[in-house]
């Protein structure tokens, strides 16, 4: 017996329909009896936290295609940085 499986003979379901962020919504809304806006909450730094982020929430965030290294610098002059010192 081989203790690796073979995923090449694995047959994968690709026809999952992906869903909508409205019908979330509906569904979030039946099952719990509130509306999502109404069940965000705060964290210690009072930074809200919504129950569904979707791909329109990282439209405005520019800083995500960065990396460290790289002008502008905004996340840090190298990308190994802290490796050895993750206490600073």
């Amino acid at each position: 017996m081989n203790a690796f499986p073979d995923f090449t003979k694995m047959k994968l379901n690709l026809n999952v329909a992906k869903a909508d962020a409205t019908a979330w919504q509906q569904q979030f809304a039946e099952e719990t009896g509130q509306s999502p806006e109404k069940s965000r909450w705060m964290t210690h730094e009072q930074i809200p936290v919504k129950p569904l982020y979707t791909a329109d929430d990282l439209s405005d965030l520019h800083h995500l295609g960065y990396t460290a290294g790289i002008p502008p610098y905004l996340r840090g002059p190298y990308a190994t940085m802290y490796v050895m010192r993750p206490w600073t």
